[in-house]
């Protein structure tokens, strides 16, 4: 018999008021997509810089988070991937539940594509770059 661990969504004012507790910032948001499925736990700061790339890159937020293989989609999923990982406290986990439920694995395997690409100074990936910059000085 498997163990399956799951996230409990708690509501916002449980979680603040943990945060008051134990003087922690838990910076958890609800979202639609939270509401929908409940096990899945959404940073509102990732949320905002993908919601923002995807209007800056005219692209489709639902693509980016669902599961198109078109290049620039992945692309730009990997490369948020690897800022998420670099630069939020979080697990593997959580940055993979930011892009629809991936695996930890997979943000694994988009560091190490994201760091081949920057290797051999793959142009696309430079373009994103310059325009995640952007989106974070803005």
């Amino acid at each position: 018999m498997e163990n399956k661990l799951t996230t409990t969504a708690f509501p916002l004012s449980f979680l603040r008021g943990l945060e008051n507790k134990y003087n922690v910032n838990i910076d958890l948001e609800y979202n639609e997509y939270l509401k929908e499925n409940p096990a899945m736990i959404l940073d509102e700061r990732m949320q905002s810089i993908i919601q923002q790339a995807c209007i800056i890159l005219q692209m489709n937020v639902t693509d980016l988070i669902g599961k198109s293989r078109q290049r620039e989609y992945v692309l730009l999923r990997q490369l948020l991937m690897d800022y998420f990982y670099s630069k939020f406290p979080v697990s593997l986990r959580v940055i993979g539940l930011q892009f629809g439920g991936r695996d930890h694995s997979t943000v694994l395997h988009s560091r190490g594509q994201v760091e081949n690409l920057r290797d051999i100074h793959d142009p696309l990936l430079l373009y994103y770059q310059l325009k995640l910059k952007e989106i974070l000085l803005s």
